[in-house]
């Protein structure tokens, strides 16, 4: 079943998503132009990392990528694991704007 077919059957009351183009353009393809865009629902912030592929974190920062991925570590400038979690929990509890 298609993806647009599946979120239909969900009956969704209000659709939710991030600000970012790329997420406002899949709301629109699936049907749902209306959706209500909120800048707090955007990706976890990588801080220094932003825009780096794993392999060169992986490369250049071994230790702390590992650390990274068992949540003891954040990047400089960076949005940790719970901080993360916790600011897209209350977004969503509050229903967006």
């Amino acid at each position: 079943m298609a993806i647009k077919e599946s979120i239909k059957l969900l009956s969704p009351v209000r659709i939710i998503t991030s600000d970012l183009g790329r997420t406002v353009q899949i709301a629109e393809i699936v049907g749902h132009s209306e959706a209500v865009k909120e800048p707090l629902l955007r990706e976890l912030n990588m801080g220094e990392w932003t825009r780096q592929r794993k392999p060169e974190l992986i490369r250049h920062h071994a230790d702390k990528y590992k650390n990274w991925r068992v949540e003891t570590y954040t990047q400089p400038k960076g949005e940790n694991w719970f901080d993360f979690c916790d600011r897209i929990g209350a977004t969503l509890q509050g229903g967006g704007k």
